[in-house]
């Protein structure tokens, strides 16, 4: 068995200089993620656009900082996670009106709710 001449063959290096990663860029994805999934729906978003935003003036501003992808991918899924959330909130708010007229229409009664809705009804 031959040994090896470090001098001869060193250790190979990473092409150029490994820049690290913005902080806030890490924490917009990481809490865009957990709101998109639903763990912090409407808390992890905003706060993952907040942070995302921050992290593209950081890394525009600093030629030592990388993550600009983390940084767009934590905005984008920020605000998929909102609209999900805005989705959501519709549904259920029709859902809640349509189950107010069929009960309404069905009861027999027909109180207030008739005239408010006008041609609805």
């Amino acid at each position: 068995m031959t040994e090896r001449n470090f001098e001869e063959n060193p250790v190979p290096t990473p092409a150029g200089d490994v820049k690290p990663s913005s902080t806030n860029a890490i924490l917009s994805l990481i809490l865009s993620i957990l709101g998109l999934i639903g763990i912090v729906p409407v808390i992890g978003s905003i706060l993952g656009l907040v942070f995302g935003y921050n992290a593209r003036k950081e890394i525009e501003a600093s030629d030592d900082l990388s993550g600009e992808g983390m940084a767009q991918w934590g905005i984008i899924l920020g605000w998929v996670g909102l609209a999900l959330v805005l989705l959501a909130c519709c549904l259920v708010a029709f859902a809640f009106f349509l189950f107010v007229i069929i009960a309404e229409s069905n009861s027999g009664y027909y109180g207030y709710l008739p005239s408010m809705l006008g041609m609805l009804v």
